[in-house]
Parts: C-alpha cells; sequence; structure tokens
C-alpha cells in the first residue's frame, strides 16, 4: 500500500476532480431556472457525481491482476445486461437501452465499455507475439462486434461505434502496423462515398494501388478489393433500408443544417451560434443567452460544451481541452513506460475510449460530424456515464500509479 501511495498519479486526480466540478457547474447553469434554482438534472448530477468519484476512488486500490482475471466474466455479464434490455428493455427518449434493477435504472451499453476495454486489453496483452494471427483477429471481432450489434439494434448507433475506438487504439500502441489503419480507412471510404460514383471508382484504383505496393499476401489485397466493391453495393440498400429516419434526417441535417434551420438542423445551428457568441472570454456564469433563454435543447447533455464555450469563452473551452489532452497524453506515457503488458493495454485502451468521445462530441458541437448521442466525460448529465467513466478514471488511476511495477 505504501508503494501505491508513494507513486499515486495525482496529476490524474486533480484533472479528474477539476472536470468533475466544471461539469456540476455547467449542468447547474444549463438547467437553471430563477424561480426555482437547483434544478432535479443538477442535483442529480451532484449525486451521480459524488457516487462516481466513491467508486472510482475504490477502483484505485483494487490490485490491477484482479480485473486481468476477471477481465473476460466482466464482459460476459455485461453482454447479459445487453441482451436483457432486448427482453425487458425500458423505453426511454424513443429509444429502449435501459434496464432497471432494484429500483436503480442503467445503461448497459456504458457500462459495456469497460468490459470491451478489459476484454481486449487481456487478449492483446496475452497474444503480443502473435499479434498478426486470425486467431487474435477473430478473438477482438468477438469481444467488439457483439455487442456492437446488439446495442446499433436498440438502436444506438453513437454509442455502439465507440467500442472499436480502444480496439484499435490498443492494437497501434502494440506494434499493429499503420497500413492496418489504411486498410480500415479504405474499407470505410467506400461506405462513405458510394453515392459518389466517379470519386469511388477513383478511390479504388488509388487504393487498390497502394494495397498491392504495401502488402505483399496479394490474395489478402484481393479480398480487400472485394470487400470495398461490396461495401460500396450495400451501403445505397443500407440507407434506402436500414436507417431509421431520424438517423438520416441527422446526416442530412449535418452536410446542410439550414436546410431544415427550426427542424432537424436547428440543435447545430443554435449550438454553433452558442459557441462563437462567448468570444474571447465568454458572457459569464448564469449570463449565456443561448443557454439561458433555452434555445439549445437538451443542452446539459451531449451539447453541455456550448454551454461552456458561451459562458466562458474561448479561454475557458480551450482550458477544458487541454485538461482532457493532458490525462488521455498521460494516460498513454504510462502505458507506453508500464512494465506490466496488461495495464499497458488497459491505459491504451481508456485513452482511446476518451479521445474518442471527447473528438466527436466537441465536433458535433462545432458542426463538423453529424449530431449524435455521445456525451463529454465528466461534463455531460447521465448517471451510467459518469458512474463508467469514473471507474475507467479510477482504473487509469491504478495502472498509472503502478507503472513501475511488473504486477
Amino acid at each position: 500500500m505504501k508503494t501505491l501511495e508513494h507513486h499515486l498519479d495525482w496529476i490524474l486526480i486533480l484533472h479528474w476532480i477539476f472536470l468533475i466540478l466544471v461539469g456540476c457547474i455547467a449542468v447547474f447553469s444549463a438547467t437553471f431556472q430563477e424561480d426555482l434554482g437547483w434544478s432535479k438534472f443538477a442535483k442529480n448530477h451532484v449525486i451521480y457525481s459524488t457516487i462516481g468519484l466513491l467508486i472510482g476512488f475504490l477502483t484505485i486500490f483494487i490490485k490491477p491482476i484482479q480485473f486481468y482475471l476477471f477481465s473476460y466474466i466482466i464482459w460476459f455479464v455485461f453482454l447479459l445486461f445487453l441482451v436483457a434490455v432486448e427482453i425487458f428493455g425500458i423505453l426511454g427518449m424513443g429509444a429502449i437501452r435501459w434496464l432497471e434493477i432494484g429500483g436503480i435504472r442503467f445503461q448497459p451499453s456504458e457500462l459495456m465499455k469497460i468490459g470491451v476495454v478489459l476484454a481486449i486489453s487481456r487478449l492483446i496483452s496475452d497474444r503480443l507475439n502473435t499479434l498478426n494471427t486470425w486467431g487474435t483477429f477473430l478473438g477482438i471481432s468477438l469481444f467488439v462486434v457483439i455487442p456492437f450489434i446488439l446495442v446499433a439494434s436498440q438502436p444506438d448507433l453513437a454509442t455502439s461505434s465507440i467500442y472499436f475506438a480502444p480496439a484499435l487504439i490498443v492494437l497501434l500502441m502494440a506494434g499493429l502496423p499503420l497500413v492496418v489503419l489504411f486498410v480500415v480507412y479504405f474499407l470505410f471510404h467506400s461506405l462513405i462515398f458510394s453515392f459518389y460514383k466517379m470519386i469511388w471508382i477513383l478511390s479504388l484504383i488509388l487504393g487498390a494501388i497502394l494495397l498491392f505496393m504495401k502488402i505483399n499476401t496479394k490474395w489478402f489485397v484481393g479480398i480487400l478489393i472485394l470487400l470495398y466493391i461490396a461495401i460500396g453495393f450495400i451501403s445505397p440498400w443500407i440507407w434506402n433500408t436500414k436507417l431509421h429516419d431520424y438517423q438520416k434526417a441527422r446526416i442530412i441535417s449535418f452536410l446542410n443544417p439550414e436546410s431544415d434551420p427550426l427542424g432537424k438542423g436547428y440543435q447545430s445551428i443554435q449550438s454553433k451560434i452558442a459557441i462563437g457568441s462567448g468570444g474571447i472570454l465568454g458572457k459569464g456564469f448564469l449570463k449565456g443567452t443561448q443557454t439561458q433563454l433555452d434555445f439549445l435543447p437538451i443542452q446539459h447533455t451531449d451539447f453541455i460544451f456550448s454551454v461552456v464555450s458561451e459562458e466562458w469563452g474561448f479561454i475557458g473551452s480551450t482550458i477544458l481541452l487541454m485538461a482532457f489532452l493532458t490525462i488521455i497524453l498521460r494516460v498513454w506515457q504510462r502505458g507506453m513506460k508500464s512494465k506490466n503488458k496488461f495495464n499497458g493495454m488497459l491505459l491504451f485502451g481508456i485513452g482511446g475510449v476518451w479521445l474518442y468521445q471527447v473528438f466527436i462530441n466537441i465536433a458535433m458541437t462545432l458542426g463538423l460530424v453529424p449530431v449524435a448521442g455521445i456525451p463529454l466525460p465528466f461534463l455531460s448529465y447521465g448517471g451510467s456515464s459518469m458512474i463508467t467513466n469514473c471507474i475507467f478514471m479510477g482504473l487509469a488511476i491504478n495502472c498509472s500509479s503502478r507503472y513501475h511495477l511488473y504486477s
């Protein structure tokens, strides 16, 4: 215990508490009503934050070997929760994503992030010498794709997409060649540009040339090209038959929010107005017009960054972003120094989840990506999200504080 206390990562702890405090202030402001004062959302957020801090601090003092031993079991238990959502799930905000046990309502898709990170961290740390084998690929696919399918069917495509982030980051940090990243981009490119035939064909030709130059296994290149072509033909079919109307509307409003300024594009437009109107120093606490006059809907959840930007301006937003960047870089730095391979992979995975969520959430508020239900860690309102991120932080501090140990 003395060793852990001596090496306790206070940089992560202080940044964690800072983000929690900023989140409580932002949610209070976003839901403030002059005649009522504290809203139920602000009170609940403080409760969630307090519970999250307690659970997170408890997580710090559990030896990582315990998480290693039970990683697959934790993944499987959370998978059962996702299956239970399909049977006993509770409807909320137009989708069935919640379970209620003993009067406590929670979102299993959030908790599954922990299961995915733990499972792939153990698998990759055990198979560092066989990283490029089909067994490793199938194992990672199993841990990521199964929960992805279950969560996407709720429907919650935004949350389900997060599961791929830690897998990709951990693989790259473990030594997987960068050409794999190009392969992922190559296939994703077909999904997006299949509606523009000339761009799609030119990308296919250029991508095929680069793949043949970089990959020696020609039959594998042939499979990738066939996949690219297959995705190109399937994408329009998915758009026409599989996407829900609200998902199509989000994509269309992202590409051209002014096409429906009072409907699907309203939130994106108001978010950009709020961020831009904050200026350099911001309008001040409880003085944001977009926030206090409720021009920006559900601002206390996914659009909490807009509230911070309007009230605290460019300076405040930059400080917030620097706090996130410091946490992510610190986690990855300790991951690279970690003498225990599982601890290192775990730190890479946690940093990958946070990087993805922070980037997508803030890019969404700036209108750079379609509006998606991805919360900003530690700031957005939501009990399941707060508890999950606090457990991640507890794990990160735990492994970071033991980076010098082999176990």
